[in-house]
């Protein structure tokens, strides 16, 4: 779902097709913060953050309302069907 630009946007619709236009801004609030997240490790893995750093803006997007995961005030219901990863 965050690999490819496609699943993203697949992602979306089936968020805005569950849930309407606020499970699919959480949905896109979801995509975004995740791919913070991994830039923010990808950053402190190459040496261009130190510890401290990247605590401090894993705290601020942990979903507190401060940082791109904030609280939408959305409840999120698992989808019919499970995905099973082999």
């Amino acid at each position: 779902m965050l690999c490819a630009l496609s699943e993203r946007r697949e992602a979306r619709r089936w968020a805005h097709g569950a849930g309407g236009r606020p499970l699919a801004r959480a949905m896109t609030a979801y995509q975004l913060a995740a791919t913070e997240l991994a830039l923010a490790h990808q950053r402190l893995a190459r040496g261009g953050a130190t510890p401290g750093e990247f605590e401090a803006r894993r705290r601020a997007d942990r979903g507190d309302g401060t940082g791109a995961s904030g609280d939408l005030g959305v409840t999120v219901a698992a989808p019919a069907q499970a995905v099973i990863w082999r």
